[in-house]
């Protein structure tokens, strides 16, 4: 069975592109195909991304919900 989900708190992979190798949190399910992803930590900006583009990792930040602002994630 699946394990991770695409779910506010996930920390995800960058596997393609510019950003390459950054890791992210989810924050936001946009669409079927979107997230938006915030990383402070990590220097990557908030911003809406691809799901083909990400790379789902096990880790949970239970604090984090759908619509948390930055200072949360941190």
């Amino acid at each position: 069975m699946f394990k991770n989900f695409i779910e506010p708190g996930r920390v995800v992979y960058v596997n393609f592109g510019s950003d390459f190798g950054k890791v992210a949190v989810i924050v936001d399910i946009v669409d079927s195909r979107r997230v938006l992803l915030d990383g402070p930590t990590t220097g990557f900006p908030r911003v809406q991304y691809p799901i083909k583009r990400l790379g789902l990792t096990n880790l949970l930040i239970k604090g984090v919900l759908k619509g948390s602002r930055t200072g949360t994630v941190k």
